[in-house]
């Protein structure tokens, strides 16, 4: 199915809101936005809250996508919210050159370390549990993260190969204020 869903995310209008969906254990988990960039492997989400506000960037694997929602009256409140509030995600976030083949993971990895974005990222689709932190360092295979809990405390360092990232949040909303409970605990010291 994924080639269908790539192929419907190519025509997509980018001024409208989809809902994402990946996990087949919890219906009620999706992702909104609006597309951003899409590879040959992966879909670039302009992400917003349930209340039409900027919620940084979703990354998704197109072969995890269960199904697309867009036009419905959820999707259309959101661009509503959006618009009215005067939301807007920056334009110079994604890979420059925009070349499908570029592997969104790795291009979101490089921008969350250069911009200090804390994200999520999640290695198994249905697992509930991310790895939530600053990006230390990165290279073309790997990435290591320095992990903060959900309390904003230091936790310590993981790595991750870059091929088993199923899906990955930069700049969320609350992510930003773990990085920034991260910040002021270490202005405490």
């Amino acid at each position: 199915m994924s080639n269908e869903f790539q192929e419907y995310l190519k025509t997509f209008d980018k001024n409208r809101v989809v809902s994402i969906y990946c996990d087949p254990e919890s219906i009620s988990k999706f992702s909104a936005g609006f597309i951003g960039l899409l590879t040959n492997n992966e879909v670039l989400i302009k992400h917003v809250t349930s209340l039409g506000a900027y919620d940084g960037y979703a990354v998704i694997k197109i072969g995890n996508i269960l199904r697309i929602d867009s036009h419905g009256i959820y999707e259309k409140k959101l661009e509503m919210l959006y618009r009215t509030q005067k939301a807007k995600h920056p334009e110079n976030i994604g890979p420059n050159d925009r070349d499908i083949s570029s592997n969104l993971f790795f291009e979101m990895l490089r921008i969350s370390k250069q911009k200090r974005f804390v994200i999520s990222t999640s290695i198994d689709i249905s697992n509930q549990e991310s790895i939530t932190g600053f990006v230390k360092e990165i290279n073309k295979k790997a990435a290591i993260i320095d992990r903060l809990t959900i309390d904003g405390f230091s936790d310590g360092e993981t790595i991750i190969e870059i091929k088993d990232i199923e899906k990955m949040y930069c700049d969320a909303e609350d992510d930003r204020t773990l990085g920034f409970l991260n910040d002021l605990r270490k202005k405490e010291k």
